[in-house]
């Protein structure tokens, strides 16, 4: 058995090399904190850091970024969603309307504000609801003849529609093509 000691004094004051920063390694971050990402200036500057210590050492400096998905919704913005949230997607919004919020911001804030679409069923899908629903589960549906609506859209139309599925879960059935 090997016993060491230790002078806890000497441990306290202790550092790896690699967590000691020189005053030309933090300017090098300020100078390039707005420009570069941090796995970037990891790379280009400091291959021996990890990406934790240059987070740390640049949240300390002072060198934050404004970065987008940080900052509240402000008014215009959520106008502009209310605006034209039916007539285009979260990708085309991002694209025209609002460049600085990501696709899934966009899907966040359209659920929190409540905007959803209504699934619509044409005239033909109902009628094949009516003529299939009851010989077919809504997985069958959706794979042979209502492709585009998803076995859960399924299930709520066709008990918005009152039709039963007649063969329930137990009685597995081959569809033949």
């Amino acid at each position: 058995m090997i016993n060491f000691v230790f002078n806890l004094d000497e441990l306290r004051n202790w550092r790896k090399e690699s967590d000691v920063w020189s005053e030309e390694e933090e300017q090098v971050i300020k100078d390039n904190y707005k420009s570069m990402s941090d796995p970037k200036m990891l790379l280009k500057f400091f291959p021996e850091k990890t990406k934790s210590q240059l987070k740390e050492k640049r949240l300390k400096l002072g060198c934050k970024r404004n970065e987008p998905w940080n900052r509240i919704w402000t008014k215009e913005e959520e106008s502009l969603l209310l605006d034209n949230w039916l007539e285009y997607n979260q990708r085309e919004l991002h694209e025209k309307f609002l460049p600085d919020k990501t696709p899934l911001q966009i899907r966040q804030k359209k659920m929190h504000m409540g905007l959803k679409k209504r699934a619509k069923w044409t005239d033909e899908e109902v009628s094949i609801i009516y003529e299939h629903g009851s010989n077919y589960s809504a997985p069958e549906l959706s794979e042979h003849f209502l492709i585009g609506k998803s076995a859960e859209q399924i299930r709520h139309k066709r008990k918005q529609l009152k039709v039963i599925y007649k063969y329930g879960r137990s009685n597995k059935r081959r569809i033949k093509n």
